[in-house]
């Protein structure tokens, strides 16, 4: 959550104060300029939510939280 709140929510507030142009070229060096920046803290985020959900996943196997039941037959 930090990273959303450090980097990419006050991106987004900046782009949205940007004044669009007219020319569609303009637009696509504005895009180009934001996006790639934004897609590389998008990564890291999602990288470092892996990270979180995968070592909880371990914490809980490895504490016993995630036993499971024994195997009844079907007689």
């Amino acid at each position: 959550m930090f990273l959303t709140f450090a980097v990419n929510v006050p991106m987004n507030e900046a782009l949205v104060a940007t004044a669009v142009p007219d020319d569609i070229a303009s637009a696509g060096d504005i895009w180009r300029a934001y996006s790639d920046r934004w897609k590389l803290w998008n990564e890291v985020r999602a990288i470092g939510s892996g990270a979180a959900l995968a070592s909880a996943g371990i914490g809980a196997a490895s504490s016993g939280m995630l036993r499971l039941p024994p195997h009844s037959s079907i007689a």
